[in-house]
């Protein structure tokens, strides 16, 4: 009788660690490429270093996830609604409190302005930015903090800021000479300058800003309790084992100390 019940009570603990796995599936999305956190490979399918973050922690949550491309400001209102699980690099705000949950930091951010070199002489100074007679790209929905978003909202006043919806538009933009500089993460500009996406001959940071951490979000309407903390316990392990520094250096870069500070 004894040897029987604990037959089925492996059978059950199975049976439920199964349902688990099977009911932890992560819908989780970039918004178009941003490398080196999301890198389209030649076969469609997503990388990158947020993206390989995410698999090595789903991985040891015991969860699977989904992946979709969508735009930022439309991503964002899909966590809220719950209609997605998870983002990253998603900055922290008083509003995005209500609906979101953080696990990390997973990277800083460090802000720069990334400009067509014909303009570095006019932009040397934050005043130089706010009274800037170029076309300044921003990808909608982001959130810069709130000296920057004075400065944004001032040049869109004066019609010298677009705001564009994917983080690969805003580049091609630049690029092509639609805009004249881009709000950028300094990780993502070297990258971007470095591959020879943007011509280093042509194309310069002309500022830097403040840096602040980035997370990974997930929705407070669609992730349950047991979820989130499963996640977080596997963050804290991927720290602890050293598999984030490891990521980062796929790609060549230093994992910031916030990261791995015990």
């Amino acid at each position: 009788m004894q040897i029987t019940v604990l037959i089925g009570m492996l059978l059950f603990s199975g049976l439920w660690s199964t349902a688990l796995l099977a009911n932890c599936v992560i819908r989780f999305a970039v918004s178009g490429a941003f490398p080196p956190y999301h890198i389209q490979t030649p076969d469609t399918q997503w990388g990158g270093l947020a993206v390989d973050l995410l698999k090595e922690l789903v991985a040891v949550a015991e969860c699977q996830f989904t992946l979709a491309n969508v735009p930022w400001d439309r991503a964002v209102q899909m966590l809220e609604n719950g209609e997605l699980d998870m983002l990253s690099y998603y900055t922290p705000t008083a509003e995005r409190d209500r609906f979101s949950v953080y696990i990390g930091p997973m990277a800083v951010e460090q802000l720069v302005l990334l400009t067509h070199r014909k303009w570095l002489a006019e932009l040397q100074t934050i005043d130089d930015l706010a009274g800037f007679d170029g076309i300044v790209g921003k990808t909608q929905g982001t959130f810069h903090g709130e000296s920057l978003e004075r400065i944004a909202t001032a040049l869109e006043q004066r019609q010298h800021l677009v705001r564009v919806a994917h983080n690969q538009s805003r580049i091609g933009m630049l690029a092509t000479g639609r805009v004249d500089a881009v709000f950028e993460d300094a990780t993502v500009a070297q990258y971007l300058l470095s591959s020879g996406i943007l011509d280093p001959q042509q194309f310069a940071v002309a500022q830097r800003f403040t840096s602040q951490p980035v997370f990974f979000a997930l929705s407070k309407a669609s992730v349950p309790t047991e979820t989130v903390e499963r996640l977080t316990l596997g963050w804290q392990q991927l720290r602890q084992n050293r598999t984030v520094e490891a990521v980062y250096r796929r790609y060549g870069l230093d994992a910031p100390s916030q990261l791995t500070e015990k």
